[in-house]
């Protein structure tokens, strides 16, 4: 496992409650890393939360669709921290162009494999975003 050290973040906009699904937390418990989340409901902290997660954890995972992984990758343009994707939203469109399995199982495996690639990837400005 590459990954000793993990922070999730976590968006539940849509839910009713602040607790972690059930199926991510069990999956996540059966890893032998520590992982630590936070619970998004609103997007405009998102960007500050990873901000300071930069350099004190290895990976930082986004829990949530496709705008919760913008937000989180947004933050770290132009530093080393890698990007985790656990698909959760409505479209996915992101995780299904980069091939992770909407399962969280599956998505989680791909994430903490020994065999699991890390890419730079391109980013660009739109509308100053």
């Amino acid at each position: 496992m590459k990954f000793k050290n993990i922070h999730v973040i976590i968006n539940l906009a849509n839910h009713e409650d602040e607790s972690i699904p059930s199926d991510l937390e069990r999956e996540l418990n059966n890893l032998p890393i520590t992982w630590k989340h936070t619970v998004v409901k609103k997007h405009d902290y998102t960007e500050e939360i990873v901000k300071k997660l930069i350099g004190s954890v290895d990976l930082i995972v986004a829990y949530g669709g496709d705008g919760t992984v913008t937000r989180v990758a947004k933050a770290l343009i132009g530093h080393d921290t890698p990007l985790g994707i656990l698909p959760s939203g409505t479209a996915n469109v992101i995780a299904k162009e980069f091939g992770i399995s909407l399962a969280i199982k599956e998505s989680i495996e791909l994430i903490t494999s020994e065999h699991s690639e890390i890419r730079t990837i391109d980013t660009g400005l739109c509308n100053g975003q």
